[in-house]
């Protein structure tokens, strides 16, 4: 909803409603949240047939740059209409991304930090090898997702992210693949990423992180 009467604001109020929900795409993992930003969008022009706020419901590693994504328009009525709509690249991406030991998610989801880590390499692994370990192996050997499973599965893969990694370091890597070229962040952080030694792969030249 900030950045929603943020772009009002900056249009002059000249933006319609349908505009404005055009550049506004949500993501949360959580159920009430997800449903209270739609619900919230959605109010702001209840008459408008295209009002169908981009909210999903789902973990941030299912999104991925090129994803499509279904939305129903809300007087769709029986017919079940849906919208195909593809995920944009984005100018910039703004939230409070969650403070959770990666060992402790580890024990309610096994195998969730390989799985995250697949993805991460797919993404990371040819234009940042120095944010990987690899043993006995080279980059330019692990270009598919194949590959990638099966060195993670003999451990001659991993990130260089300690095992006291929070995971909001393994999200910051991922989201930035999500932004263009010119993209920034505007995320709520904890501080602790500039004294511990996961730091290192966090604080890159692929982006830059201010800690208040």
């Amino acid at each position: 909803m900030r950045l929603y009467d943020r772009l009002r604001f900056l249009s002059a109020n000249k933006k319609t409603h349908k505009e404005m929900l055009d550049q506004l795409w949500g993501f949360d993992i959580g159920k009430f949240p997800a449903e209270l930003s739609t619900v919230n969008l959605f109010r702001q022009s209840v008459r408008d047939y295209d009002n169908f706020p981009r909210v999903r419901k789902t973990d941030i590693f299912k999104i991925t740059k090129g994803s499509t994504f279904d939305f129903p328009p809300p007087h769709s009525g029986s017919k079940a209409i849906k919208v195909h709509l593809k995920l944009p690249e984005f100018h910039s991406i703004v939230g409070n991304f969650p403070y959770i030991r990666q060992e402790l998610i580890e024990k309610e989801f096994k195998g969730y930090k390989k799985d995250i880590t697949k993805i991460l390499a797919e993404e990371w692994l040819q234009a940042y090898p120095k944010l990987f370990v690899l043993k006995g192996i080279k980059p330019f050997q692990l270009t598919s997702s194949k590959q990638i499973e099966s060195a993670l599965g003999k451990d001659l893969l991993d990130l260089r992210l300690s095992g006291q990694a929070d995971i909001y370091a393994y999200i910051y890597l991922h989201a930035a693949t999500l932004l263009n070229k010119e993209g920034a962040f505007a995320v709520i952080t904890s501080n602790s990423w500039l004294d511990v030694g996961y730091g290192i792969g966090i604080g890159n030249n692929s982006f830059s992180i201010i800690s208040v």
